[in-house]
């Protein structure tokens, strides 16, 4: 009877966390669509809201806006996929869960001082960003793909229905990050 309590125990447990991850690749996706689809006003409905007490929802607004109209670099994002999910993580009645996600991106320069002498120092700019082996120079596209992979932080207060995400780009805003997230969710 003890082994068949403990095996219903282990499958409600695992039944639970499909259904948390499940929900969380559900906003996760929606809020990435419109991200690729450069739809930024309605992404944000999808960040945690915690986050525009750092910076207000038009300035994030700005900031991305003016990544993605820069007329010398034409940047293409791809739908990300989740890697692995963390434990959820419950502070202060905010469920927390870390997920890990790879972005696929394509950076083209049209600028006409961009030449091709140029390429291997860029290359070695955007693999200290990104890491070694994460960046090639497509010679038939002219263009750079990387493969960004970052932690993003998932939060709900509503019992896991709805998720709003925060990307952990940098360190620096690791340290940020820390005045809104608990710290045991970052670490």
């Amino acid at each position: 009877m003890k082994k068949f309590l403990f095996i219903f125990l282990i499958g409600t447990i695992t039944l639970f966390a499909q259904t948390v991850n499940k929900s969380i690749e559900r906003d996760f996706n929606a809020y990435s669509k419109l991200i690729v689809e450069k739809k930024i006003d309605k992404a944000m409905e999808y960040i945690n809201p915690k986050l525009f007490n750092i910076a207000t929802k038009e300035q994030m607004i700005a900031m991305l806006e003016s990544i993605y109209n820069v007329p010398e670099i034409d940047i293409k994002l791809s739908m990300p996929t989740i890697d692995s999910y963390g434990n959820l993580q419950t502070v202060e009645g905010i469920n927390y869960v870390k997920i890990q996600v790879t972005t696929p991106i394509e950076m083209k320069f049209n600028n006409p001082e961009f030449k091709d002498e140029m390429i291997p120092l860029y290359l070695a700019s955007f693999e200290q960003e990104f890491g070694k082996g994460n960046v090639v120079f497509d010679e038939k596209v002219k263009a750079f793909k990387i493969s960004s992979s970052n932690p993003v932080i998932a939060s709900s207060t509503d019992q896991n229905k709805n998720w709003k995400f925060i990307t952990v780009d940098n360190k620096e805003v690791s340290v940020l990050l820390e005045t809104i997230v608990p710290l045991e969710v970052l670490e």
